[in-house]
C-alpha cells in the first residue's frame, strides 16, 4: 500500500489486476452493458490513480474504489441521458433559417403557384364589371 500511495506505474498496475475484476463487475451490475462498464472500470482506474496520495487508508482500499466505481456510474448514466436528450431535440428541431440567405424556390411550388395564378385570373376575367353588379 505505501508504494501505491506513491503512485508509481508498478504499484499502480498490481493495483488495478488486484481489484479490475471486482470493479467491472460493480460497473457492469450498474450499466448493465458490457462496453459501458469496461468505461466506468477505466475512467474508476484513471481517477484512483490520480487520488491516491489522498487515500488516507482508513477504509478499506476495495471500499474507496466502490465509492469511486459509483460516482462515475451515475455520472456516466447522467451523461448519456443528456446526450440522447440533446440527439433526440436535434432530430426533432427542423433547421431555422436566419433570413440571411433566400433558399432556392422548389419547381413543385413554383408550379403549383403559377397554376394558381392563371386560375385567379381566368376567374376574375369572368366577372362582371363592377358597374353592373349594382
Amino acid at each position: 500500500m505505501t508504494n501505491a500511495r506513491a503512485a508509481t506505474r508498478a504499484a499502480f498496475d498490481a493495483l488495478m489486476m488486484a481489484h479490475h475484476a471486482q470493479v467491472f463487475r460493480l460497473a457492469y451490475r450498474f450499466t448493465g452493458d458490457r462496453d459501458e462498464a469496461e468505461m466506468v472500470t477505466q475512467d474508476t482506474f484513471i481517477q484512483a490513480f490520480r487520488s491516491l496520495k489522498g487515500f488516507d487508508g482508513r477504509s478499506r482500499l476495495m471500499t474507496w474504489l466502490h465509492a469511486i466505481t459509483v460516482r462515475k456510474a451515475i455520472d456516466r448514466r447522467r451523461r448519456r441521458r443528456v446526450e440522447k436528450r440533446t440527439q433526440n431535440l436535434a432530430e426533432d428541431v427542423e433547421p431555422v433559417t436566419d433570413g440571411r440567405r433566400a433558399r432556392a424556390p422548389d419547381p413543385a411550388e413554383q408550379l403549383g403557384a403559377q397554376e394558381l395564378q392563371e386560375q385567379l385570373r381566368d376567374a376574375l376575367s369572368r366577372l362582371p364589371p363592377t358597374s353592373a353588379r349594382r
